[in-house]
Order: structure tokens, then C-alpha cells, then sequence
């Protein structure tokens, strides 16, 4: 199996939600939209700057376990995955010690 290699296209805000547009470069490229729900950023404390590497994560997973996604079906990200994206992250800056201002 070949390695596959995303590239972040953009988003578009539509009534309700954000539509995060990615390219699959593979021998035949793939493009894929996923979903994420306004109300699903403000109730897991994930903002929208942090979407798109949400978005790239969740894709880079799912193509590694169902590599024949079907083209044209948007991947909604639940709140499930918003809420373990920040876990994850909330984890990863507190051992880095996080950002702290000395005098």
C-alpha cells in the first residue's frame, strides 16, 4: 500500500457548520469533504483555527482503516472526536509545560 498524502484545501462556512475540503494525492487523486457542526466547537472548547489539523487526523485515520471511502460522502467529525482531539491536545501541552509568562 502506497503512503497517501493530504493536502488542505480549504473551508467553507455554510448555516450551521464548516466544511473542511481535503485532496488525497494518490495514484488517482480523491477529494473529500468533512463536517463539523458550529455548535460542536464551542461545547468541546476546540476553536475554528484547530479544525483543519482535526480534520487532516480524523481523515489520515479513516483512510488507514477504509482506504475505498466512498468519494463524494462527507465525513461528519462527531463531538466524540472534537472531544478527544482536545484531550489529546490539552495532554500534549501540558507535559510540554504549556505557555507560562516569567518575570
Amino acid at each position: 500500500m502506497t503512503s497517501t498524502k493530504l493536502r488542505y484545501i480549504g473551508v467553507n462556512a455554510m448555516s450551521g457548520r464548516r466544511e473542511y475540503e481535503f485532496l488525497a494525492e494518490e495514484q488517482e487523486n480523491r477529494y473529500f469533504t468533512l463536517v463539523v457542526q458550529d455548535v460542536d466547537f464551542s461545547s468541546n472548547h476546540v476553536s475554528f483555527q484547530e479544525a483543519p489539523d482535526l480534520c487532516y487526523q480524523k481523515l489520515q485515520a479513516e483512510l488507514k482503516v477504509a482506504s475505498e471511502t466512498p468519494i463524494g460522502t462527507p465525513i461528519l467529525v462527531s463531538p466524540e472526536d472534537l472531544a478527544r482531539y482536545r484531550e489529546t491536545h490539552q495532554r500534549a501541552k501540558s507535559s510540554r509545560g504549556g505557555w507560562s509568562r516569567q518575570r
